[in-house]
């Protein structure tokens, strides 16, 4: 059976991104609880706010460029 063409590139890319997002969670999820257990309460809830924040912002950019890019 032969391979489908790209196949060996969609998986890599998509290990790539999936790495990429479980490294980013994992240091967003430790500076946010190291702040807490700092006591700098303020800084922790700062850093969860902002980071989902742009989170939603950038997912909301890639949307719409991907929407301008289909049509």
């Amino acid at each position: 059976m032969a391979a489908l063409p790209g196949h060996g590139t969609a998986a890599a890319i998509t290990g790539v991104a999936f790495c990429g997002a479980f490294t980013t969670y994992s240091t967003f999820g430790y500076e946010t609880l190291r702040l807490a257990e700092d006591r700098a309460y303020l800084f922790a809830a700062l850093n969860a706010a902002a980071n989902i924040i742009a989170g939603l912002g950038a997912a909301y950019f890639g949307l719409a460029a991907a929407q301008a890019i289909a049509t």
